[in-house]
Formats: structure tokens, C-alpha cells, sequence
């Protein structure tokens, strides 16, 4: 299984000028995907974050999808994450054999 962060044009919530700061990050909007290549189960989610200081602040326009991802990945329960795009995954894999029944009990 291959796990896979996607971003799009509207993933990152910015401040436009914060304490001196432009671009400053507020939330990342994402998706997580598990995939077997044929077949892709995606979770979607987002993280809020606090505003950095001037010393921590690296320019948006400097950023790389390695430090965006390791921002994330510190945020996050990934082993949470893995199973839940798991069983996204399972539920695509699987649709021809599941049904939905009624309980077998009155209600």
C-alpha cells in the first residue's frame, strides 16, 4: 500500500500580512490517499497553525511539499490517518460484495 498527501490550488489558508509576516500559513487543507496503484481510498482534512514567529516564518514562496508534509505529519496521528484511508481503500475494493441490510430485530 502507498500513502500520498494531495494538495490543490485552494489547500493553503493564509493571512495575507500577520506581524509583519506575509503569507503566513493558518490551515492546510488536505487529502490522504491509500492506494495499491489500481485502486485509491482518500480521507480529506485540515490542520490549523499557530502563527510562527519572525525567527521560525519561512516564506511562502519558499516552501517545499517535504517541510508541508513534515508539518503535517507531526500534526497528525498517522497511524489513525493510514487506517482510515485503509478502509476507504477497503470500502472501493470491496463494493460488489457488501449490501446493506436491516437489523435482524425490531426497531
Amino acid at each position: 500500500m502507498e500513502y500520498n498527501w494531495i494538495f490543490n490550488e485552494e489547500s493553503f489558508q493564509c493571512a495575507k500580512s500577520l506581524d509583519g509576516l506575509t503569507n503566513v500559513i493558518e490551515c492546510i487543507h488536505w487529502k490522504y490517499e491509500a492506494t495499491d496503484g489500481n485502486i485509491s481510498g482518500i480521507i480529506a482534512g485540515c490542520n490549523g497553525f499557530k502563527a510562527p514567529t519572525s525567527e521560525d516564518f519561512i516564506a511562502f514562496e519558499q516552501l517545499t511539499k517535504d517541510e508541508v508534509i513534515s508539518w503535517l505529519e507531526e500534526a497528525n496521528d498517522m497511524e489513525k490517518l493510514n487506517l482510515a484511508a485503509e478502509h476507504e481503500y477497503n470500502q472501493i475494493k470491496n463494493a460488489g460484495n457488501q449490501e446493506i441490510l436491516p437489523p435482524p430485530f425490531d426497531i
